[in-house]
């Protein structure tokens, strides 16, 4: 169901948009989480830690790519809002040629160097099969991976959030069993997880294909509009390249603290991969009231009304510091039985990996109190077009990690591991703070603040 973005109550808007789509990303966490269960569970600890070993390598490829897909879909909501069918279609046809290109270079670049990459990472010998096995096949599907972000990018550009989470419920109930059939029946190991998690987003990619030409045939561009549109086709590149760029410097250090941490051992691997995987849950409803503003900032954007934004942005400030005050509350009373669903009892260094996971789990959610806010103002910056703040943020990251890196982790080993992003976070959100106040667009009350 469509929702226009740019009409009435701020509120009530954004948590009609944002609510499919919290639910959205919680099952596509379901993939990683079901993984990991499965993988903790039936086959150890030595094998979680492998699959854990490629979260930074993961997200510095998958990251980037997805970055520059999710730049172009900001593009769909901004022409809907401005009520441009015309060059939304012409939009959306660049967007799936682009996405092509991008995928065939990451794939291609990524495998051909992935057991170089795993040695630079000083990933341990005794698992370093293991997140081989896993990280290859997940880099030989990223084209179902970013196909299927671009399509439900292009649903939610134009308001449908519902649409993305049916097909993503489906896929997941889907993606549990192919795990257990892959894993425990088949016996497949870690390489079997990967495959399910590729073949279940492959269906979600078929069905959001058959759902858009039944349903939203409007969508669909035709012959003529494939020709290139290069002024078009440069915008999108390179607001795609500084979404790319963004999450590239942030995965790069990613890879320098996991690099760091694969030095401490399999046990502080596993450790720090348990809680990672349980952060990233209860991070859902941060991202998302994120990626609901770039939206809700784009189609206003389009639509001339900048004092609604910063209504939107209110809004999904007081959402956010709220769900961070809850978060870590909850950490403290049952941070270490939630790490338990995923490492086995009396697995290798249980005790060890359950301590150094909870203590990594509780910082990094009390420092939630600046992840949100960050989120919040850097996507509604890249909602408006802003093509360097981003890349900026995400520089200012990488330079405290190195930082912290060379400095501070040699002295003070996984506790500076564990508090390096949160500290990161600080920072970043200060500069974002600045230049979205020093926006022009800000500095006077606009239509839409009072609603």
């Amino acid at each position: 169901m469509q929702q226009d973005l740019t009409t009435g109550k701020v509120f009530p808007v954004l948590i009609r948009f944002s609510i499919p789509i919290i639910l959205g990303n919680l099952f596509q966490l379901v993939y990683n989480f079901t993984d990991s269960l499965m993988v903790g569970r039936i086959l150890g600890a030595k094998e979680l830690a492998g699959v854990g070993a490629t979260g930074s390598i993961n997200f510095l490829i998958l990251g980037a790519a997805m970055g520059v897909t999710s730049g172009l879909t900001i593009f769909v909501a901004r022409f809907y809002g401005a009520k441009n069918e015309e060059k939304m279609k012409r939009t959306i046809a660049h967007a799936f040629v682009i996405a092509a290109i991008v995928a065939l270079l990451f794939s291609g670049v990524s495998l051909l160097l992935l057991r170089n990459i795993l040695t630079w990472m000083h990933t341990p010998s005794d698992i370093f099969e293991f997140s081989y096995q896993y990280i290859s096949v997940i880099f030989v599907g990223i084209i179902i991976t970013l196909y299927y972000n671009l399509l439900a990018g292009i649903l939610r550009s134009v308001g449908d959030s519902r649409t993305p989470l049916y097909f993503l419920i489906f896929s997941s109930l889907l993606n549990i069993a192919l795990d257990y059939l892959f894993i425990a029946g088949l016996k497949v190991g870690v390489r079997g997880a990967a495959i399910a998690t590729v073949i279940a987003q492959a269906v979600s990619v078929v069905l959001s294909f058959v759902f858009i030409l039944r349903r939203y045939r409007f969508l669909l561009p035709q012959k003529h509009h494939f020709v290139p549109d290069w002024l078009l086709a440069k915008e999108m590149v390179l607001l795609g390249l500084s979404m790319g760029f963004q999450n590239s410097f942030v995965a790069v250090g990613n890879v320098l603290m996991q690099s760091s941490l694969n030095l401490l051992g399999t046990a502080y691997v596993a450790a720090n991969t348990a809680a990672d995987r349980m952060l990233h849950i209860f991070m859902t409803p941060l991202n998302t009231m994120g990626n609901t503003m770039t939206t809700f900032a784009s189609q206003n954007l389009g639509a001339g009304k900048t004092g609604r934004i910063r209504a939107g942005l209110r809004v999904c400030l007081m959402i956010v510091l709220g769900w961070a005050a809850f978060s870590f509350l909850l950490s403290l009373v049952c941070g270490p039985q939630m790490l338990g669903l995923l490492i086995k009892k009396g697995a290798e260094n249980y005790d060890l990996v359950i301590r150094n996971g909870t203590f990594f789990l509780r910082w990094n959610l009390l420092f939630f109190l600046a992840l949100g806010p960050l989120f919040t103002y850097r996507s509604t910056l890249t909602g408006l077009g802003s093509k360097l703040v981003p890349i900026l943020s995400a520089i200012t990251e990488l330079i405290v990690k190195v930082l912290f890196v060379l400095f501070i982790i040699p002295v003070y080993h996984y506790p500076a591991i564990a508090l390096t992003e949160p500290i990161s976070w600080v920072f970043v959100l200060a500069i974002l703070v600045v230049f979205f106040y020093r926006n022009p667009l800000f500095r006077t009350k606009g239509d839409g603040d009072s609603q």
